[in-house]
């Protein structure tokens, strides 16, 4: 696709209705001459690696929480619901955007923008409120997000390294703070367009990390493994398994950032755009990993299913060995990896994911549109169903870290063959 240049693509900074914005004479959608503007590509890869991480690896644990079919058919409708919420906020923002003349509005942003622009005064006065709040729980959000990967990557480090030496000493304290050096020197990159060759790395890792792993998952799979796995799992498991799917769609925040910075921000959206594309990529990738997972460990299986590989073997070596990204003394409280992924999925992406984009994308058309039932109906039946898997998922997540936290287990002994 060509994008059409714009007349004048002069930007200048604005504020709308206390939104920090670009205004910029080009029609929304039109080719940015923006300074570090990304290609499509640069964009697919970055949605990739924003949504492939320690969450893919703790599908086999979500899988044991709900049964092998129950779990295999959830992801696909759990990635449904955030995929079409996803368009939701870019299409609000979009609308919001030709609206005020801006040219990009944050998550939080838009929000702002919608309530302060509603023909409701009730509605106008919470803006100010509303933004406060998107911004404190995208702060959360990502907080999690980086204390999962200070448990994750040092776990995996441990295992490989320790194996590999033979035992150099170092606690797994000691591993989240040597993860401290190169974590800091890319939060130095600000720019996506400089953090493309890094992501692209990482996304290649990836790929050579899960092949390795679908090798070790599919490898001794038999007939009788299928048979053993529970089809349902029960009632009871349903929180915390909702809860990590839900934590593995973590990309909701970037779909914004990501769509502004693009040269061509038109061709993000659409039924075969950058965004349904890659997003439909991650469903297959997630669904995979749970079912062929739980299928060979069953009720064995950890919280990154790495740590049941066996890591006496070199391409496990390798697969342990990719690096991903950031915050440590919260990880240090709690190094369960699994009830971590629980407590960010229930508390902060449920909210992020599912319940905030319908009531965003419902303030922002109901001027235009009037009383629309069906897009009113079914934004109350999205939140009804993030505010269900908010509340049972929180709870089961509390109670599991109190429980684990009151009676604390030994660390897993290193087993290297």
């Amino acid at each position: 696709m060509i994008c059409t240049q714009g007349d004048n693509d002069k930007e200048d900074d604005n504020v709308v209705d206390g939104a920090t914005t670009t205004r910029s004479v080009a029609p929304v959608g039109d080719e940015r001459d923006l300074k570090h503007a990304t290609s499509s590509f640069a964009t697919f890869v970055h949605l990739l690696k924003g949504n492939i991480g320690p969450g893919i690896l703790n599908m086999p644990e979500a899988f044991m929480h709900a049964g092998l079919y129950v779990g295999l058919i959830g992801i696909p409708v759990i990635g449904a619901i955030c995929i079409h919420c996803m368009q939701l906020l870019l299409h609000s923002s979009k609308a919001l955007c030709a609206r005020t003349g801006a040219s990009a509005l944050s998550y939080e942003g838009t929000a702002e923008v919608a309530f302060s622009s509603s023909p409701f005064r009730a509605v106008r006065r919470q803006a100010g409120a509303v933004r406060a709040t998107m911004a404190a729980f995208l702060v959360v959000t990502q907080l999690g997000f980086c204390c999962v990967y200070f448990v994750f990557v040092p776990q995996n480090l441990y295992q490989a390294i320790e194996c590999m030496t033979g035992g150099t000493g170092i606690s797994m304290l000691g591993y989240m703070i040597i993860m401290l050096v190169p974590v800091l020197l890319l939060c130095y990159i600000p720019e996506l367009k400089h953090l493309t060759p890094i992501s692209l790395t990482a996304g290649l890792l990836m790929t050579l990390g899960f092949i390795f792993t679908f090798y070790y998952l599919v490898r001794d799979l038999g007939s009788e493994g299928a048979v053993a796995r529970p089809f349902f799992a029960g009632w009871m498991g349903l929180p915390l398994y909702f809860s990590s799917a839900i934590y593995a769609f973590e990309g909701i925040g970037l779909i914004l950032p990501l769509e502004n910075k693009m040269r061509c921000p038109r061709e993000f959206g659409g039924a075969f755009g950058v965004l349904n594309t890659g997003m439909a990529l991650v469903v297959v990738l997630f669904a995979a990993v749970g079912y062929f997972g739980y299928l060979q460990y069953g009720d064995l299986v950890q919280g990154s299913i790495t740590l049941n590989l066996p890591p006496d073997e070199t391409t496990v070596m390798l697969a342990a060995l990719i690096p991903n990204i950031c915050t440590v003394m919260l990880a240090a409280l709690i190094p369960n990896i699994g009830l971590f992924i629980n407590l960010v999925g229930a508390v902060s992406s449920s909210t992020l994911a599912i319940i905030f984009p319908p009531i965003v994308h419902l303030v922002t058309i109901w001027p235009e549109t009037g009383r629309y039932n069906y897009i009113a109906v079914k934004a109350v039946a999205l939140v009804a169903f993030g505010l269900l898997g908010f509340v049972t998922g929180s709870y089961a997540s509390v109670v599991a870290i109190v429980n684990y936290l009151e009676h604390p287990h030994d660390p897993a002994p290193l087993v290297c063959s």
